[in-house]
């Protein structure tokens, strides 16, 4: 029988006729459920995952995006990051004419916050 990890468990457990449960456990762990019976009787099979499973491990992950920046900042061509403008959600009767105008489409980010921006939008989308 085989138990595939839910949440919390670690642990998988497969009969097979061969000494390859290290790498179904690995395989299942990374949440590639490999059946018993795709790999059962074929050794080819055994050393195509074993060698994608090393090379995966020599990868670093993905860095993750913020969703919230990404929703909020584009990065331009010239790499500076291009934000709506500010102060007009509420509050307008008591703003001048002049500043409503001038607040108007998008402006581009201070050189302190596009640093930030940009250490939480690791690939500019």
């Amino acid at each position: 029988s085989r138990f595939f990890p839910s949440a919390g468990t670690k642990r998988v457990q497969m009969r097979l006729p061969w000494d390859a449960p290290r790498i179904c456990v690995a395989l299942c762990l990374r949440h590639e459920y490999t059946t018993a019976s795709q790999l059962r009787g074929r050794p080819e099979r055994h050393a195509e995952l074993r060698t994608d499973r090393l090379k995966r491990g020599s990868e670093m992950p993905k860095m993750k995006t913020k969703s919230s920046a990404k929703k909020r900042f584009k990065i331009t061509a010239g790499g500076k990051v291009k934000v709506a403008q500010s102060g007009k959600r509420h509050g307008m009767i008591k703003r001048s004419n002049k500043f409503i105008r001038n607040a108007r489409g998008t402006t581009t980010m201070s050189k302190q916050d596009e640093r930030i921006v940009k250490s939480i939008m690791p690939y500019g989308s």
